[in-house]
């Protein structure tokens, strides 16, 4: 249940944060705060969305046939071991949706480039399997069903990063085309 009060609080946590240092921030700094904010929430209720619609009840009905294929009877389930199973996940989901953003900012500021993130896709693929299999119930296809759109996000990643970067450069390159050829006006 700790896990349910944390996930519960962290929005009133981050708005009593927000509500005290956003007057000190500059514009551009309060759109990139409320530009990330808006794409968590969206990521964290994607993330949410597929651990209830979709994950979940199929876990669930894995391990339930997993139990029976091994002979392990459960006539009653523990209401406080099924929440906890299912706030957890639903947690693990919303949280490791926000990788991708994670990604982008560091791209953004140019600490990843995409060139780096399409070398290492490979590693990245392994390491969002590793890490959908600590997060997920103890099940292979959970663990599929976290890490294949996490692998979709990360892809999204690389493409976001590259046009931004491709975007820059444009800029740089016609900035660099309107300068008088003289050197001067006259």
């Amino acid at each position: 249940m700790l896990w349910g009060g944390t996930a519960l609080s962290l929005p009133f946590l981050l708005f009593f944060i927000l509500r005290f240092v956003f007057p000190g921030l500059k514009r551009s700094e309060r759109s990139i705060i409320v530009f990330c904010l808006v794409t968590s929430t969206l990521l964290f209720g994607l993330g949410v969305w597929m651990a209830y619609a979709a994950t979940l009840e199929i876990a669930i009905r894995v391990l339930q046939q997993i139990n029976a294929w091994v002979g392990v009877k459960v006539d009653i389930v523990r209401l406080d071991e099924h929440v906890d199973i299912v706030i957890k996940t639903i947690i693990a989901f919303g949280l490791s949706f926000q990788l991708p953003l994670l990604l982008l900012v560091l791209g953004w500021i140019g600490l990843i480039p995409s060139e780096a993130l399409r070398t290492r896709r490979r590693v990245a693929i392994v390491v969002i399997f590793v890490l959908a299999m600590i997060l997920t119930p103890p099940d292979p296809v959970s663990q599929i069903l976290m890490a294949l759109p996490m692998c979709v996000l990360f892809e999204a990643c690389i493409w976001i990063i590259r046009l931004r970067e491709l975007a820059k450069k444009g800029k740089r390159d016609g900035t660099d085309t309107d300068a008088p050829a003289g050197g001067a006006a006259s």
